[in-house]
């Protein structure tokens, strides 16, 4: 990869004329030297941004790689106040599963956070996450969220699972390796991911923007959440997220899907 200094002079005088084209002030250069590290997070953001990734740094030409991961995921920890512990970032290191073959499955992090405010970990979880992917995908017709739509307690896991932050005593990280094949995104109902599938849009924009395709329309993509349960008109349905290309800008909205009948819910987010 080249270096800053193998640029050639007319593209650096084209880079200095972008620079004095933004209201980037002398004040704030000398922020970013005095903290390097707000320099660092930029560069986080800007290389993980769906036009600034280079395919062929990406596993399968679709996600980030684990190390980038953790960087980003310790970035989201430090300004959101997640609660994940230092040294858990270090640990994780040590534990990277191996990347399986088939290009439809990631390997994920996936931060569980712990209870706070009055909300528990697995509802403060998916509020968290899901801010992340509204902020991501800029959501142009939406504003409330599904707490303020249907109510605090219509979210919980499926009987059998467990938020590892709940187990632990305090937000955690948790390595996942899921299959986005089968209907809806979901191959085997029995492994049930929940937190995992909204980490990995999270984490890894490009990916679903590479959904938009002819096979898809080229207007929209969806995943089942099969380890969550909403209280729809029962316990039963799982979400399904929709991430969707309108004329007017992208959207990520959410509707919840019955795999027993076959049939989805009317929208909770969206036009």
């Amino acid at each position: 990869m080249a270096r800053l200094a193998d640029l050639k002079k007319g593209q650096w005088d084209q880079f200095d004329r972008l620079l004095n084209s933004t209201d980037l002030t002398a004040e704030e250069v000398l922020m970013l030297i005095e903290h390097p590290k707000l320099l660092k997070n930029m560069l986080i953001d800007m290389r993980t941004h769906p036009r600034f990734v280079n395919p062929a740094t990406l596993v399968h030409g679709l996600f980030i790689r684990p190390q980038l991961q953790i960087e980003r995921v310790h970035q989201w920890n430090r300004e959101l106040s997640w609660g994940i512990p230092e040294d858990e970032f270090s640990e994780i290191t040590h534990s990277i599963p191996n990347w399986p073959e088939e290009k439809s499955v990631a390997v994920v992090l996936v931060p569980y956070l712990e209870a706070k405010e009055g909300m528990s970990g697995i509802k403060r979880t998916f509020a968290q996450l899901w801010s992340k992917l509204q902020t991501e995908f800029k959501d142009k017709t939406t504003s409330s969220s599904i707490y303020e739509n249907v109510g605090p307690d219509v979210l919980r896991l499926r009987k059998g699972l467990e938020h590892p932050a709940t187990s632990k005593g305090h937000s955690t990280l948790r390595w996942e390796v899921i299959d986005f094949t089968g209907v809806f995104g979901v191959k085997d109902p029995e492994v049930m991911p929940h937190a995992g599938v909204l980490a990995c849009a999270m984490l890894n924009p490009q990916w679903i923007y590479s959904l938009f395709g002819k096979k898809r329309g080229g207007k929209a993509a969806s995943y089942a959440l099969p380890g969550y349960e909403v209280d729809f008109c029962e316990w039963s349905s799982s979400p399904l997220l929709v991430f969707r290309i309108e004329d007017d800008g992208e959207e990520v909205i959410w509707r919840t899907y019955d795999p027993a009948i076959h049939e989805y819910s009317p929208t909770f987010y969206g036009k």
